[in-house]
């Protein structure tokens, strides 16, 4: 995306008015945008949109370009902070490149067409797209918060937040194939002090449950560049502490955790002591200090896994004549006798790793992403096949 172009819009935008009355509470679909052939996006607008004053506005993209299906998770959000939602129907995954200007030509459009804030520019994508909208925010840094979904960044080092200025809220379901490296990503921003906070959820890769994603919101718009005052920073963090709780009498020690890690990252210390309190009590526990062992555990054991059966898949995608469907049905049932006999975060490890092999695969067979010989083809559908022989 062209940093210019973007900055050469937010300058004039006080100066850009409303054109139209904004229909709200529709989701409306495949709307073109002008002067840009088969380039269309869908929209929703608030009941609580203030069309009097410059509201914010969330771009979202979907890997395959559902607009209606990418915009329902922020629906709850939209309506909570009166919020302009916007998702691409054009952009999908495949070339950066070209999903950078399909980017730059639906945000530039809208922010023309409507009376948006400037300083309240958000960006959410699910799986590639949430490779994309990481990348457009790190190249412009013109947005002030990021929902990334089921995926982390690009792997290009421009790509990957450094010194930005905006917010980064990952979230990822824990038997998502990308888990390993959500979490990863988070104690990477943790490390160099950049402003984050994961969000974990039971489930696999798709768009995150709507009340995940509005957790997500909710820390967003508590960070320092939203002028949160020390009221509603006190208000967020009981609720966080409420969330916490109930987590703890359900035994899902794990996410409570995380909430105390996100009530930790705010950027003004509100209740200290009771969270100091609350992390020690946690930390006593027996059953969460056994879950963390094992939780730990089987992260190492994937990534130990994921060497192993990728660095194969390689291999025998390069070269699918040495490829030995026997080896595959070994380790693969391997897997299903370790899920069989482990605990929850060992069944969890096994799903990320089966869906990591299968959607590599399916990968493979997408002629606008991969070009592959008949031999190849053949590997990779059998390969399917046996991960999922159900499903084939």
């Amino acid at each position: 995306m062209s940093r210019f172009n973007l900055v050469f819009l937010l300058l004039f935008l006080p100066l850009i008015a409303l054109r139209g009355q904004l229909e709200k509470k529709v989701l409306l679909d495949s709307i073109p945008i002008p002067g840009q052939e088969n380039e269309h996006y869908a929209l929703y607008v608030p009941s609580t949109l203030d069309e009097s004053v410059p509201f914010p506005a969330l771009f979202v993209f979907d890997p395959a370009g559902r607009g209606v299906e990418g915009l329902k998770p922020f629906i709850a959000s939209a309506e909570k902070y009166g919020i302009f939602l916007a998702c691409s129907i054009t952009s999908r995954n495949g070339s950066l490149n070209e999903n950078f200007a399909l980017a730059e030509n639906l945000i530039n459009h809208l922010l023309a067409q409507y009376s948006i804030d400037a300083e309240k520019l958000y960006l959410a994508g699910f799986s590639g797209s949430s490779r994309l909208v990481s990348a457009i925010a790190c190249t412009t840094n013109s947005f002030a918060g990021v929902i990334g979904c089921g995926a982390g960044f690009t792997g290009s080092p421009q790509h990957v937040p450094s010194t930005q200025g905006f917010a980064y809220a990952g979230i990822c379901g824990n038997q998502d194939m990308n888990y390993l490296e959500m979490f990863n990503n988070a104690a990477y921003l943790e490390n160099i002090n950049f402003s984050h906070s994961m969000f974990s959820f039971n489930g696999g890769h798709e768009w995150p449950p709507e009340t995940v994603v509005l957790d997500a919101m909710d820390w967003l718009f508590i960070q320092p560049k939203k002028g949160a005052n020390k009221v509603q920073l006190e208000a967020y963090t009981k609720a966080l502490f409420k969330q916490a709780s109930i987590l703890e009498k359900n035994h899902e020690y794990l996410f409570a955790h995380e909430v105390y890690g996100r009530i930790a990252s705010l950027p003004e210390k509100i209740l200290q002591d009771s969270l100091d309190v609350r992390l020690e009590n946690l930390n006593r526990n027996t059953v969460f200090k056994t879950s963390k062992i094992r939780f730990e555990r089987a992260l190492e054991e994937e990534s130990k896994y994921r060497k192993k059966l990728f660095s194969r898949f390689n291999r025998d995608a390069k070269d699918p004549k040495r490829a030995s469907l026997d080896w595959w049905e070994k380790e693969l049932n391997k897997l299903t006798e370790m899920a069989s006999k482990g605990d929850r975060n060992t069944k969890h490890m096994v799903a990320r790793l089966r869906f990591s092999l299968y959607a590599s695969a399916a990968e493979k067979t997408n002629p606008n992403l991969y070009k592959a010989n008949a031999e190849q083809l053949a590997f990779f559908k059998l390969l399917k096949n046996s991960i999922y022989p159900s499903e084939n």
